[in-house]
């Protein structure tokens, strides 16, 4: 199987993180629970190294088959 290609940003660490906003956290989707934090500060409570923006569309139509 082909490795899937989503749009998936790395964020920089001082970019602000939102409540139910789902990101990608060392190559997993996260739905977070936290809110007026940092992209940073989100890195060191969960000992990431990377944490992306999620392409929440892409994901859903890979996962159903739809191109």
């Amino acid at each position: 199987m082909d490795k899937q290609e989503f749009d998936e940003k790395i964020l920089p660490d001082d970019y602000p993180i939102y409540a139910d906003f789902y990101y990608v956290v060392d190559g997993r989707p996260y739905r977070s629970d936290y809110h007026g934090i940092t992209a940073g500060h989100l890195k060191k409570l969960l000992g990431a190294q990377e944490v992306r923006s999620c392409d929440l569309v892409g994901r859903v139509n890979a996962s159903v088959g739809v191109s």
